[in-house]
């Protein structure tokens, strides 16, 4: 097939979940299809995809103004009215999608993004497949409800979920299909919106070969927690465990180490370890994750955010690292309680899991499993050949 994929943001450096999704699933198609990518230019780089893909236009955006505050408040009055009438489009990359669907005959046409549906012209958006990850307006919706907002946050939030909510509700039915990470994400959406046209395509993740997996013996004593600690599911989720959890566990095995691995803390975090002393080590960015999950001898997953797939956890399973998580962390990806990992709420069953596993107990169990549950069900080769069924019965509906 030909394939046109078409990103607002360049995928490269991956930050977010949808440059993860975006960048790995390309790399795949690219290998058994013609893909031309169609993007705006990012501040620096953009020729990585070169030698990927066939074609890679990147478009200069078209210059944003700064209305004044009435303008603004105006301009979302407007989009709340008729979202697909009022929204801020591209007129550059519009125009670059014009002119590259009247020229060549694509086979398909592929986005990771909802946003970047408003620069399509409305004659042309039952042709697309979008990949959204997750459904944004229940994102935002269930993530006001997270304690760490002051009120006038939380209000802030519903409201933007609520706008959202209306946008989704103009846009999603007149698109091809619509695809998410977490089959327990298309029930609630399309429950939320009665959408008939969405569809699962799987997450995916680099597979760790077995043999490089550490045993237990080669392991340090250490529980990691891995993503953008600005994110704020994964702010909440370390204050969740530093205040909730991770007194239990010192009680259990007082020798317990506790590292919080990722980007940009947020401040509190720093405030709520400080009474943990150099049992708790918050390292922001670093170079290589592999090297603290790897070897680490269980992996926490707090998170209390009903949505989406977590990136974590299958990274974890995927180099042999046994997972205690909630079962808000467990929700999009549905491993077994058990047997692949453990999924627990309260506290102090959260911490007495932890604390098993840093005795060792049924680790080894819980690491073959894991690893071969990601093995089975998460790979970006299995996302990539779901993806291509989609694109060929709708390029077929498309003929017909």
């Amino acid at each position: 097939m030909r394939l046109l994929i078409v990103m607002e943001r360049y995928p490269l450096p991956m930050r977010a979940g949808g440059a993860i999704v975006g960048f790995n699933t390309i790399k795949e198609l690219a290998r058994r299809h013609v893909i031309d990518l169609l993007s705006l230019k990012p501040e620096a780089g953009g020729q990585e995809l070169d030698a990927v893909v066939s074609d890679v236009q990147l478009v200069t955006a078209e210059p944003a103004d700064s209305p004044a505050l009435a303008g603004r408040i105006l301009s979302k009055l407007l989009f709340l009215i008729s979202p697909l009438k009022y929204q801020r489009l591209d007129i550059n990359l519009r125009s670059a999608i014009v002119d590259r669907c009247h020229r060549v005959k694509y086979d398909g046409i592929v986005l990771f993004e909802l946003a970047a549906v408003k620069h399509f012209p409305q004659q042309l958006l039952h042709r697309l497949a979008v990949n959204i990850e997750d459904p944004q307006s229940l994102r935002i919706l269930r993530m006001s409800d997270l304690p760490i907002w002051p009120w006038h946050i939380r209000l802030k939030l519903r409201i933007v979920a609520a706008m959202t909510r209306r946008y989704e509700r103009a846009v999603v039915p007149l698109l091809g299909q619509v695809f998410l990470l977490s089959k327990s994400d298309i029930r609630d959406f399309a429950q939320l919106g009665g959408y008939t046209n969405l569809a699962h395509v799987a997450y995916g993740v680099i597979q760790k070969d077995k043999s490089e997996i550490r045993s237990y013996e080669n392991r340090k004593k250490m529980i990691v927690y891995s993503g953008n600690m600005f994110h704020p599911p994964n702010v909440d989720g370390a204050l969740h465990f530093l205040n909730a959890v991770f007194p239990h566990i010192l009680k259990l095995e007082p020798e317990a180490r506790f590292c919080i691995v990722g980007a940009d803390p947020d401040p509190r975090i720093f405030v709520a370890a400080q009474k943990y002393g150099s049992s708790v080590e918050i390292t922001g960015r670093v170079e290589n994750l592999e090297s603290y999950l790897a070897t680490a001898v269980v992996s926490v997953c707090p998170v209390r955010l009903e949505i989406g797939v977590q990136t974590k956890v299958l990274e974890s399973l995927s180099l042999g690292t046994p997972v205690v998580t909630t079962h808000a962390g467990n929700r999009g990806i549905e491993a077994t309680s058990g047997i692949h990992l453990h999924a627990v709420d309260d506290a102090e069953k959260f911490a007495a899991k932890v604390c098993e596993l840093i005795r060792g107990e049924n680790w080894a169990s819980l690491s073959e499993n894991g690893w071969r549950f990601v093995a089975d069900h998460f790979s970006w080769g299995k996302s990539a050949a779901q993806l291509e069924d989609h694109l060929r019965v709708l390029a077929a509906k498309g003929a017909a």
